[in-house]
């Protein structure tokens, strides 16, 4: 059933089933498993969320920064994450 899903796709069925009753099915366990396990795709789902705050937290910085006159090269020189550069 979940064979076509990428792993945003498995994240998010496994975070949408853990909301609602506290527990993914079978079928989507199993499936967990044959791509790795449940450690690796819990280290995803970490990574991932790390990811988005970063973002979040970048962005908050663009924005304290953005102001008339500041040169957007001043603002890539000056914001840098190695969260999302690989």
């Amino acid at each position: 059933m979940y064979t076509k899903f990428s792993d945003d796709g498995l994240i998010k069925a496994y975070e949408s089933m853990k909301d609602y009753s506290g527990e993914a099915n079978a079928t989507l366990l199993e499936k967990i498993e044959k791509r790795g396990g449940m450690n690796l795709f819990l280290e995803k789902i970490a990574t991932q969320k790390k990811k988005k705050e970063e973002i979040r937290a970048i962005s908050g910085e663009i924005y304290a920064l953005t102001k008339p006159g500041i040169n957007i090269d001043f603002i890539k020189d000056h914001i840098s994450s190695t969260i999302l550069t690989p």
